[in-house]
Formats: C-alpha cells, sequence, structure tokens
C-alpha cells in the first residue's frame, strides 16, 4: 500500500511540473545536442526506493544530433544508437507528453522525456514505474 501512495504522490507531482509551456500543446521537447546528461537521481518502481548519484558517477547520455546518441556507463561507453522525440499522450497520466524512442524499440515500457532548465526526466509510464533525473554538464 505504502508503494502506491508513493507512487501516485510521484505521478501527481510529475503532473502538476510537467505542464509548462514546451508541453502544454503537446509539443515535443528536445535536449541540448553535444552535451551530455549525468544521472542524479532514481526513483520509484516496484519498491519505492530512491537513489541519489555524485557528480562525475559517469553514467550519463551524450545527445550528439537530433538522431544519434550515446550512452555512458561508469565513464566508459556502454552503447551507442539512435532516438526520436515524439509528440504522445501518457497512458498514465492521460495528458499530452513528449516520448523518447531508443534504437526504434516501439514495444515495451513507454518511456516519457522532459526537459527543464539544465534537468532530463526519463519516466516510464506505466504505474510504479521509474523517474530518473539527468543533469547536464557544463
Amino acid at each position: 500500500m505504502r508503494n502506491i501512495c508513493l507512487s501516485l504522490l510521484l505521478t501527481a507531482s510529475l503532473a502538476t511540473t510537467s505542464c509548462d509551456k514546451e508541453n502544454d500543446l503537446g509539443a515535443v521537447d528536445y535536449p541540448a545536442y553535444n552535451q551530455k546528461y549525468e544521472l542524479r537521481v532514481q526513483s520509484g518502481g516496484l519498491a519505492g526506493q530512491t537513489q541519489t548519484y555524485k557528480s562525475g558517477n559517469g553514467n550519463a547520455y551524450l545527445f550528439e544530433s537530433s538522431s544519434t546518441y550515446k550512452q555512458y556507463t561508469d565513464g566508459q561507453l556502454s552503447k551507442t544508437g539512435t532516438y526520436k522525440i515524439v509528440s504522445d499522450s501518457s497512458y498514465v497520466l492521460h495528458q499530452p507528453a513528449s516520448r523518447i524512442i531508443f534504437d526504434n524499440a516501439g514495444n515495451g515500457v513507454r518511456t516519457l522525456v522532459r526537459f527543464q532548465s539544465n534537468k532530463m526526466y526519463l519516466q516510464e509510464d506505466v504505474y510504479d514505474g521509474k523517474t530518473v533525473e539527468y543533469e547536464k554538464l557544463n
């Protein structure tokens, strides 16, 4: 029960903070190109845990262009591929949202993406899904 309440609280907080101008009409958000976004916080999921990561942890995404990315794990290149960001609507929040699709993987858990200030948020579009916060590096 505690996990359900935590998940609902997290979903409600994201719903109220994600209604900024770039998502009001379903417009698509885009990352800053040639900038790394490093992992800072991972929360939610079935266990309802929150884990914070220090600066310099080496877990990051680099969006090279409007369609290619690199993923780093512990500072080492772990994956390269393509991505696209599309205007969609959230199954959970029932509102317009931007969705990121990595490597044309259209099936499976949908991932919503939001860019706000120097942050990138990836959220699984399922109940009890996790939300991951990344910070843009200078």
